[in-house]
């Protein structure tokens, strides 16, 4: 016996919190966020692969090729193709460029793996740009052109010196300033002009050992002598300082000057600007002891003694640099290409399907269950509401997932990249950034009471919205006979308004957040870009630029680099915005999972027990044993009924509406348990049984005669296997539907259209009778069967009944004496028992419940009559 026939005890709570627009909803924690998890996770096992691989491995991988790529192309183009330098080691692999493209690190890593100095010569190339020629020979004046900037750069480049000075990396912090003070001593003893220290030292390597070897850049400094006597004596001193150090270093001295200098043919068409100038040419030089910004310092101090020439200083050449953009567009609309497949096409179909999937076994579990608890959730409740949770709120599951449980490691993991760069480049940044961070999280503290309760009340209102549709179109045909058709629209349009506003306040809520952390954020960025361009301004070395050297060439901070930080900046300050964002949804989407959840919760009324027995056949007998049962424990319903049928023998259950004859006969499926008391089949109590056996047993026709949208075939056989035409005909011909069905358009394969709307009710009514007969259950319940029927069609349907229920219990639940006088026993039911039992004459015969019944019902009919 059940003690409880509620469903869960949070039902009363549930209902409570959908009828308060204002009440409080659950918070957000750690915890609840492992409930939504293991929540979900039944859901989620059938497709977990797909879920891994396209919410979480394909978007880190797209995150990271994506970033990379970027970096790279921004370099490229900022760095190489524009500033004309060489390019990495990783960029000439991934342009398939040879050795002549490659920067000066690489031929200097190799030569320091294996404890040698890198050379000291180095290629350049600049252009040259003068008046235009007027019709002058373009050989003569490239000659002519050439020696004089020839003699401009070895005027330059007279007595001109780098010392550079190399020691291990593992003094290099420590030892490194030391050493500059005793260089300074001697450079200001020697030098005729002012020492440029070199601070733009990025060493081609950076061991992760403490290794001794001086194979490290330390220091590096230009300056000018004043003959050869003086170099020498430089030499002198500083070798002197070398040999004092304690410190093992080298000290390198290394003159500028000019091994070759040649004009690169060229086959593009002269163009003159509006000053009237004119690329000349491109020269090719190789010089000894200078970098690229040594060399530009050398051509921009030469352009002043050179009338109206024009130099421009580059790494590579016009060729080297047109091959790098050509190669670079090239994987760039591959990239495109591939981009716009991959993320706009291929993955959101993937993941869409992938979610899908998911929402679908959600939406299944949710009506399985649903169809498991007992008719009393059902009278409790309403069916518009039960339609939103399975339709709507099961829909949240699928953002839940992915903005609770995927989003945060997408986006944990996009932050976590975007914070790399950022700090690679500046930590200070992410200081600032993190600054910033905390009036997003004061607002956002602020506001979150509000969203939630702005969402609990959103949800409630499109529930009770989808109620009332769902009342209106059931009711429809009351609706027109009653003229309540502006009635239901005054209705319908006030629940409609108050939809509306809900969501439409909860998204004002969400807009103000969103709008109030824009405008924090955006100042942020604002902030970060004129530091950056300060420090673009001032050539300040990034901070692990050297680092990543072998890839991207953000050493110090330029255009490139600038560009590079601002889109990591801009990416973490909107991360966290995004972050705010999703924690204003977040609030709407634990309201609908709880929802959906109510329903995955449920909890049957009526189980099997761990021990059952198999169903007794054949069925003799059927017995109510001191039964007691109610709805709502003040009100009891039945009080100890006490009721035998058996075999091949039809039961009239009679009694006033609301007696409990359906409860009584609801027990022979087990829809209810008893509180009290036993049902039993052969002396076996129904609990002892598999509730499916139960249920596969017996067979009802419901006094409301529900049809389902399909064939007449179908409706007969619904929930049947196996049944053959000759069986649904068979059952047509008991329940006298086989005439009128034969007489449609398409006999059973014919249309009924919605919940039979085509058919009249006596015609749904006999189809009701026929889906029970087709079963052939040892038990058969009808209840009120005849209440639509004509008296012949009556008189036919019941004696088909009886001759085909000789083996069977038949009960019957009526109202009409033409339909109880054909019953073997008729029991009558007051006040919750079995107050007289007997056969019609047997009981009509002595005044009883059963002869007032009778009176009753004679003279309601000579009324009518």
């Amino acid at each position: 016996m059940s003690e409880n026939i509620r469903d869960s005890d949070s039902t009363d709570m549930w209902k409570a919190r959908e009828l308060a627009d204002d009440t409080q909803p659950p918070d957000i924690s750690f915890s609840r966020l492992l409930w939504l998890f293991k929540k979900s996770w039944p859901f989620m096992v059938p497709m977990k692969w797909h879920i891994l691989a396209a919410n979480i491995i394909f978007p880190i991988f797209m995150l990271a090729t994506g970033t990379v790529a970027g970096l790279i192309t921004g370099d490229l183009w900022f760095n190489k193709i524009l500033n004309g330098q060489r390019v990495t080691d990783a960029q000439a692999l991934f342009l398939f460029l040879d050795d002549s493209y490659l920067n000066d690190n690489t031929s200097a890593l190799t030569a320091l793996k294996n404890n040698r100095l890198p050379a000291a010569y180095r290629r350049f190339s600049f252009d040259i740009v003068g008046p235009a020629l007027d019709g002058r020979d373009l050989g003569q004046a490239q000659a002519r052109t050439l020696e004089q900037v020839e003699a401009a750069l070895a005027d330059q480049t007279q007595n001109s010196i780098m010392v550079e000075v190399f020691g291990p990396q593992s003094s290099k912090g420590t030892k490194v300033l030391e050493l500059a003070g005793a260089l300074s001593e001697v450079f200001k003893d020697v030098a005729t002009s002012d020492v440029d220290w070199d601070r733009r030292i990025a060493d081609p390597i950076q061991w992760p050992w403490a290794d001794s070897y001086p194979r490290i850049t330390w220091l590096r400094a230009n300056l000018s002598v004043a003959d050869d006597t003086a170099l020498s004596e430089l030499r002198t001193r500083l070798q002197d300082v070398r040999s004092e150090f304690e410190i093992p270093v080298e000290v390198h001295v290394r003159e500028h000057t000019i091994n070759r200098i040649e004009w690169l043919p060229t086959e593009e068409e002269i163009v003159v600007n509006k000053l009237n100038h004119a690329m000349l040419g491109e020269v090719q030089v190789e010089m000894n002891g200078v970098n690229i910004d040594q060399f530009r310092g050398f051509l921009d101090r030469a352009d002043n003694t050179l009338d109206g020439i024009t130099l421009k200083g580059f790494e590579m050449t016009h060729e080297q640099r047109e091959s790098v953009r050509n190669r670079s567009l090239a994987w760039f609309l591959f990239g495109a290409i591939f981009g716009v497949i991959a993320n706009l096409l291929l993955m959101p179909y993937y993941q869409s399907w992938t979610w899908q999937n998911v929402i679908h076994y959600l939406r299944v579990t949710m009506i399985q269950k649903v169809e498991q608890v007992s008719l009393q959730f059902h009278n409790d409740s309403r069916a518009g509401d039960a339609i939103y949770r399975v339709n709507q709120d099961s829909n949240q599951i699928n953002s839940a997932l992915q903005q609770v449980l995927i989003g945060p490691i997408i986006t944990l993991s996009n932050l976590a990249v975007a914070m790399g760069f950022v700090i690679g480049f500046a930590p200070v940044m992410m200081g600032i950034i993190a600054l910033a961070s905390i009036p997003m999280i004061i607002l956002t503290w602020f506001y979150t009471p509000r969203l939630r309760r702005k969402s609990i009340t959103n949800r409630v209102a499109n529930s009770d919205l989808t109620s009332r549709l769902q009342e209106t179109f059931a009711a429809n045909k009351v609706i027109k006979a009653n003229r309540a058709e502006s009635l239901v629209l005054r209705r319908f349009r006030s629940d409609s308004q108050r939809a509306l506003d809900a969501a439409l306040y909860y998204r004002l809520e969400m807009i103000i957040l969103s709008m109030l952390c824009a405008f924090v954020g955006g100042l942020t960025i604002i902030g970060m870009e004129y530091t950056m361009v300060m420090w673009v301004l001032e050539e300040r070395e990034t901070y692990l630029g050297a680092v990543f050297a072998w890839l991207i060439a953000f050493t110090f901070w330029n255009l490139g680099a600038f560009e590079a930080a601002r889109g990591r900046v801009e990416e973490v300050v909107n991360t966290k915005r995004y972050v705010v964002r999703w924690w204003s949804m977040l609030q709407d989407l634990f309201i609908g999972l709880e929802r959906a959840f109510f329903f995955i919760d449920l909890k049957p009324a009526v189980l099997d027990k761990e021990q059952t027995e198999g169903y007794p056949a054949p069925i003799q007998t059927v017995n109510w044993r001191n039964v007691h049962f109610g709805y709502d424990p003040d009100k009891p319903i039945l009080q100890g009924v006490d009721l035998e049928a058996r075999v091949g023998t039809m039961t009239a259950i009679v009694g006033q509406t609301g007696s409990g004859k359906s409860t009584m006969m609801s027990m022979l499926l087990r829809l209810y348990d008893p509180k009290e008391g036993r049902v039993e089949v052969n002396g076996v109590d129904l609990t002892d049984l598999v509730l499916d056996e139960v249920r596969a047993n017996c067979s009802i026709a419901l006094q409301k005669n529900i049809l389902f949208t399909g064939k007449v075939a179908d409706n007969i056989a619904y929930a049947t296997e196996g049944k053959t035409r000759a069986d649904v005909e068979e059952a047509a011909r008991i329940a006298c539907a086989d005439e009128f069905i034969r007489e449609m358009d398409d006999g059973y394969d014919s249309e009924l259209g919605d919940r039979g709307s085509k058919l009249s009710s006596g015609q749904r009514q006999r189809l009701t009778i026929a889906r029970a007969v087709i079963r052939n259950t040892p038990i058969l319940i009808l209840d009120e069967p005849t209440a639509s029927l004509d008296a012949k069609t009556e008189q036919q349907v019941l004696a088909n009944l009886a001759e085909w229920g000789r083996d069977k219990v038949v009960f019957i639940i009526t109202h009409r004496l033409s339909t109880i006088r054909g019953a073997d026993q008729i029991a009558v039911l007051k006040n919750g028992q079995i107050a007289e039992i007997g056969t019609h004459d047997d009981l009509i015969a002595r005044p009883g419940e059963y002869s007032h019944f009778v009176t009753a019902e004679t003279a309601g009919a000579e009324d009518e009559s």
